[in-house]
């Protein structure tokens, strides 16, 4: 049978509109051209909003489509989701704005369920935020519910005191597996979550200052798998008021200066057999962060401290303590006094430990 045979090409018609969904609507129907020059900021708005008033799927074809003006997308416009595609790398839209955030997705009337974003990149200059999905306020106004990211890659190269690549503010049930970068070491945050609940990170982080930064409210429940993050001072950073709960199971840190750092306001957090031997410490602080891993060499024994000097559990994993010694008088953990000379403890981690020694001089065994 011939491959030109018609209930062949009626079967690929039918497929190709069950993966996109109703017909295709194209960015160049509306103006936009992709040649690197022309100015599309209108033309991807108009889109847009057509995109929102038919159950279509929009399409962004190879090209370089440059923007100098922010642009908001407001998904609430649509009755249900809509499906957002390009051609991979080759479809990438140019940022060029003194504003950011340069693009914003917004759910202006209500909360936006299931939307897909899918194989296309963003590229270039922005002031803080380059792509913000949702807005930054305390009532939290933007919902966005099962939202998918696949294969996106952004980066934003603006050189500024604090460049952020991708911010989310409202993400609940949903996935996303992404590749982000900011302008390169010791600069912002490649991705900085705001309000992330019960979604599924996967892909590349960095040359950033943060690779990944749970920051100010409700980050919990998520669940980071198989995370590459690279070329940054600290590969993750948990400073909100609410992070907890979150799992990281594998994946590659790499630092300059810790691979995980916590506060004292976040909790339960758990690392599962990452590989961080290329970091320069695997904690900073590891308040909230428990880290499970088969690897004995990720604990280290602590040189031998001065008498009452406190020695704190900074390994984010529970530690066995053997003590004993003819030169121990007593030793003191969190702060309550032992006296005795010999014993097996468990420290959990952040717990402290001192020793009092007699007058000779104490040795590791």
């Amino acid at each position: 049978m011939k491959a030109t045979d018609p209930w062949i090409s009626l079967v690929f018609i039918v497929l190709f509109h069950n993966l996109v969904g109703g017909s295709i609507l194209n960015v160049t129907d509306f103006g936009c051209k992709g040649d690197g020059k022309t100015d599309n900021s209108q033309c991807l708005e108009a889109w847009f909003k057509a995109l929102c008033s038919r159950d279509d799927a929009g399409y962004i074809p190879g090209g370089n489509y440059l923007i100098t003006k922010p642009i908001i997308w407001d998904t609430s416009l649509a009755f249900g989701g809509r499906k957002i595609y390009g051609d991979g790398t080759v479809s990438q839209i140019l940022i060029d704005t003194p504003v950011a955030p340069a693009i914003q997705i917004i759910s202006s009337q209500r909360s936006s369920f299931y939307w897909v974003f899918r194989d296309f990149s963003i590229f270039g200059r922005s002031p803080g935020v380059m792509f913000a999905l949702g807005r930054f306020a305390s009532s939290w106004p933007d919902q966005f519910n099962g939202f998918v990211f696949d294969q996106v890659i952004m980066q934003n190269v603006d050189n500024g005191s604090n460049p952020c690549t991708m911010e989310i503010n409202g993400l609940y049930n949903s996935q996303l597996l992404m590749t982000l970068n900011g302008p390169g070491i010791s600069r912002g945050d490649a991705l900085r979550l705001h309000m992330a609940q019960f979604s599924t990170f996967q892909g590349s982080l960095g040359n950033a200052h943060i690779g990944l930064h749970l920051s100010t409210f409700y980050n919990f429940g998520n669940t980071f798998i198989s995370m590459d993050i690279e070329v940054v001072d600290v590969c993750v950073s948990i400073d909100g008021g609410f992070g907890g709960s979150n799992t990281w199971i594998g994946g590659q840190y790499c630092s300059t200066t810790c691979a995980f750092s916590g506060t004292s306001s976040v909790q339960n957090n758990a690392i599962i057999n990452p590989n961080t031997g290329c970091s320069q410490s695997m904690f900073c602080d590891p308040y909230g962060i428990e880290f499970t891993s088969p690897m004995g060499w990720n604990v280290k024994t602590p040189s031998v401290p001065a008498s009452d000097q406190v020695i704190v559990n900074l390994q984010a994993q529970k530690v066995s303590v053997s003590i004993w010694g003819n030169c121990l008088s007593s030793f003191s953990i969190n702060g309550i006094r032992f006296q005795q000379s010999q014993g097996i403890f468990i420290l959990k981690p952040m717990d402290e430990i001192s020793f009092a020694y007699k007058e000779c001089t104490p040795q590791w065994k």
